[in-house]
């Protein structure tokens, strides 16, 4: 049997952050405000290389 390992993170997140995500990044969005945030949810998995990592992180 085959076991996928994944790394997951919520994150609360306001327009500016979603403008920069969108198109660029898949996430789920968990839950939305009506002061305008949502929180959304990023997974990476084993396959996930450190250069995507590090543009992510660059994005966030």
């Amino acid at each position: 049997m085959y076991s996928r390992v994944t790394s997951t993170k919520r994150r609360v997140a306001d327009e500016a952050l979603l403008g920069r995500l969108d198109g660029r990044v898949e996430y789920g969005v968990w839950q939305r405000f009506q002061d305008g945030s949502t929180v959304i949810r990023l997974a990476t998995d084993w396959s996930t290389t450190e250069d995507e990592v590090r543009r992510l992180i660059d994005l966030l």
